[in-house]
């Protein structure tokens, strides 16, 4: 049906009418007769009233009893005698013991003012006190000696401050004109009484479940259907093709309130108010069928009798109503909802909402104070090319895109910030203010907002993240050293502080101590919670500290590079680098060239200083490595010689060559350092003794020895011995065995006759 906006208020109030007679039509049933709500009412106009459930149980031992129990399955056997058959029964039968109980219930639902201190603020609704036996096969407790089982009340005093004088009817309409209302859903008649139906629902929902559970605390007869079926639930948010006919005149209600008629009135597409009490009427006639259908089930004796079963029931349908009455103002909302929806013809998204609020300020805004995106490129003036760009970035979608706000710009402040406990650092810069405007859904998460920097190549500048805790102090937290394309991303967790109105209404019931507190701490958040970015070109600082004139590094690249190098890697002071007179010869004069040239200068022999120092670091480690190696070398040759029984004897070498020995080939002298250990190898356990006379003497094999270690290459011994470990076998063995082949090429020795027993021959050393 084609209904206007309006009519969906209509819609709201008359569900509520209608949830709030059904509500009071319930609790009739529990004894709130028209005597005992006249007087609730006028309590509820000064007071607060409520309904309390308590209900107390006992169990206390009453006898044991014996009884036996005959087994209804008997045997019969035959028994014959002397031709004559016979037959013989048996049963069994068992002794069994029981243990007596009398559980005691005592219950009773009060309507109190206050806290019910006095009589006069107390009626009585109902009350019970019922008793019944149970009987166990243990003599344990089956329920606690005494025990408060339940003691909940509920604050009913918006349901009777909305009830007419007349007590027949409910009264709600929601002011369209305040502030605060948004939509039939969203506005405070509707909030509040939400935050009623929130307090009643779990008072109801307990008192319900107790009396579920005092019914199988106690055996009975099958009571099925007791809690079930269905009563019809009158509020139906429904718009109807203009007003229903009655066919014929509604009959008499048992209802307790209805609605007023308005069958003349202009209420819109909604249900009539007659219409709405004939559902109210079949809501009442269906409790009173229930009413019959409980006293046919249950049996009027023990604990649990009809008047429990029927509280339960009254309060189960109360408990539907509240559910159903939320679920119509959802309805309504979501309705509302989907036909705007259906107008755009989309979901509008966070995102496409900011879209159209740039959209919208382009109109609302003059050109020279309308939002724009925060990004900014780095640089010293608009002469020079940027450094880089700096902006804050959300990421709604999967693009990042910069953020729209308000700039105001003022004149070059003075400020400073502590770079440590004993330097201060000041800088003077233009000031620029900026607020944005961040959109969120409710359910949804708000946009992440990132600080982004890029720099440029051979580009370079700082950038401080802080706060801004005075007129001219910075607090910084975090800075980094953008340079050569480096880019930086920021993480910005957002948080929000209270509004002065919520401030104002969470500080009004504290103490003073307490109150006084609370606004100097909110004083503190304002003044110093202010987010603050400070770019500092390097350039330029650099230029000051070299003490050069400006723009003298705007195109020293490589000058510029080298300067970071020194001062970031090195650590180099500044004093050894930059411009003094004393560089000077005499009558010379400092032009902007002279003094870029001779920092030119000092730079140059300062990295020469540096390479002549990595040089010699270079050349002591690899000193320190050859010495390693040979040192493990000897090591490995230590403990093989060790393996040894004997230590070897070095018979004379017979000189075969009395040539001029040709060039010394460093692989030969390798491999006779090689063959040296091989040959030591070769001679234990085999050489013969000699005269003192014969053995080698000390200093001529030291000569040998520093001629093979003269003449080797340790870059190519490095590599070769690299080549070696990766061979299979031991590395000392595949060096002895390169250095026995090489003293056999040295000195041939000659062959021993065939079949001899004679030890090989020893190897010569030329």
């Amino acid at each position: 049906h084609h209904h206007c906006y309006e009519d969906k208020y209509h819609l709201v109030e008359r569900v509520t009418l209608v949830t709030l007679a059904s509500q009071l039509n319930c609790l009739s049933t529990l004894g709130l007769g028209r005597d005992v709500l006249a007087q609730a009412r006028q309590w509820a106009q000064s007071s607060q009233v409520s309904f309390r459930f308590r209900s107390q149980e006992k169990c206390t031992f009453l006898r044991e009893e014996t009884r036996r129990v005959e087994d209804p399955t008997k045997v019969v056997n035959e028994v014959s005698v002397g031709g004559l058959s016979m037959g013989l029964t048996s049963k069994t039968v068992t002794k069994v013991t029981e243990f007596i109980w009398k559980f005691e219930v005592s219950y009773e639902l009060e309507l109190i003012r206050g806290v019910g201190a006095d009589a006069s603020e107390k009626r009585l609704l109902q009350r019970r006190n019922s008793s019944e036996e149970i009987t166990t096969g243990s003599k344990v407790l089956p329920h606690p000696e005494s025990n408060i089982a339940i003691r909940k009340e509920a604050n009913i005093t918006y349901l009777l401050q909305h009830l007419a004088e007349d007590l027949a009817t409910p009264v709600f309409q929601i002011d369209r004109s305040s502030k605060h209302c948004k939509t039939p859903r969203r506005n405070a008649e509707v909030e509040e009484l939400l935050s009623y139906l929130q307090t009643l629902a779990p008072w109801v929902s307990k008192v319900t479940q107790y009396l579920a559970e005092l019914q199988q605390k106690v055996v009975k007869a099958a009571t099925a259907n007791v809690f079930g079926g269905h009563v019809l639930v009158p509020s139906l948010p429904l718009f109807v093709n203009g007003s229903a006919q009655a066919t014929e005149p509604a009959g008499r209600s048992d209802a307790l309130v209805l609605l007023c008629g308005d069958v003349g009135s202009d209420a819109g597409p909604v249900l009539s108010a007659e219409d709405c009490n004939r559902l109210l009427a079949e809501e009442a006639r269906l409790l009173a069928e229930k009413r019959r259908n409980i006293a046919e089930a249950v049996p009027d004796q023990g604990v649990y009798t009809p008047a429990e079963a029927y509280l339960g029931v009254c309060l189960g349908h109360c408990n539907d109503v509240l559910m159903h009455w939320s679920e119509s103002m959802s309805y309504v909302e979501q309705l509302l909802r989907d036909q705007l929806v259906a107008a755009i013809g989309k979901e509008v998204t966070p995102a496409e909402f900011a879209a159209y609020m740039q959209f919208h300020y382009r109109k609302l805004f003059q050109e020279a104070y309308a939002p724009s995106p925060f990004s900014f490129a780095v640089r010293r003036s608009s002469q020079h090319s940027p450094e880089g760009a700096i902006s804050v970035e959300e990421s709604q979608t999967a693009m990042q895109s910069p953020i729209s706000t308000l700039l105001a710009t003022g004149s070059p402040q003075a400020m400073n910030f502590e770079l440590d406990a004993c330097t201060t650092v000041s800088f003077t810069s233009n000031v620029h203010l900026h607020a944005c405007l961040v959109h969120q859904f409710s359910g949804q998460s708000a946009a992440q907002l990132s600080l982004v920097s890029r720099a440029r190549q051979f580009s370079s500048f700082i950038v401080m993240v802080g706060r801004v805790i005075s007129a001219t102090s910075f607090d910084p937290k975090f800075a980094m050293l953008l340079q050569n394309k480096d880019e930086l991303q920021i993480p910005l967790d957002l948080s929000t502080i209270p509004t002065p109105k919520e401030f104002k209404d969470a500080i009004e019931s504290l103490s003073p101590e307490q109150r006084a507190f609370a606004k100097a701490f909110r004083a503190m958040q304002l003044e110093s919670t202010l987010f603050g970015i400070l770019v500092i070109q390097v350039k330029p600082q650099l230029e000051q500290l070299l003490k050069l004139p400006d723009d003298s590094l705007t195109k020293e690249i490589k000058l510029t590079q080298d300067l970071m190098q020194l001062f970031i890697r090195y650590q180099i002071p500044s004093d050894l680098l930059s411009f003094s007179d004393d560089l000077l010869l005499p009558g010379e004069s400092a032009t902007p060239e002279k003094q870029l040239q001779l920092v030119k200068g000092q730079v140059e022999a300062m990295q020469n200083m540096i390479e002549i120092a990595k040089e010699a670091e270079i050349q002591e480690r690899r000193q320190e490595e050859q010495q390693r190696r040979l040192e493990k070398k000897l090591e490995k040759k230590g403990r093989r010689s060790k393996a040894q029984p004997d230590p070897p004897s070095i018979a004379p070498v017979e000189k075969k060559n009395d040539k001029k020995p040709a060039k010394r080939n460093p692989r030969v002298a390798r491999g006779l350092l090689g063959g040296f250990g091989s040959m030591m190898k070769a001679m234990v356990g085999r050489a013969t003794p000699v005269p003192k006379g014969h053995l080698l003497e000390n200093e001529a094999m030291d000569d040998l020895m520093d001629d093979g270690m003269d003449d080797m290459d340790y870059d190519e011994y490095g590599r070769d011995c690299a080549d070696e470990d990766s061979q299979d076998g031991s590395p000392a063995e595949a060096a002895d065995a390169e250095g026995a082949a090489a003293s056999e090429t040295l000195a041939p020795a000659k062959a021993a006759p065939k079949g001899s027993l004679a030890p090989p021959p020893r190897p010569s050393l030329t």
